[in-house]
């Protein structure tokens, strides 16, 4: 009987793998959350009559809570695009 033995090869760590930031992610995560929360509620804000006031009243603060998705997005852009100023030094 002959036994095969698999060697799992790993690929090497690139300096994309090792620069990863885990909170850029769960930043990402909550602003697709909070976009599709926000096109949810909006129908919902939008037909006051229709909707009843209470419903309006948690539509209303369902978009304010999330309205931070578009801006979080930005502010992700900027940190990921833009390069890090390291050694910056301010005088009193």
């Amino acid at each position: 009987m002959i036994r095969t033995q698999l060697v799992k090869k790993e690929a090497p760590l690139t300096s994309s793998v090792l620069n990863h930031v885990v909170a850029y992610d769960a930043i990402r995560l909550f602003a697709v959350f909070s976009v599709i929360a926000v096109h949810v509620a909006t129908p919902v804000v939008a037909n006051y009559n229709s909707s009843g006031k209470t419903a309006w009243w948690a539509g209303n603060l369902y978009e304010s809570l999330f309205r931070s998705g578009i801006p979080l997005f930005l502010m992700l852009t900027g940190v990921l695009l833009l390069p890090k100023a390291n050694g910056l030094r301010f005088k009193k």
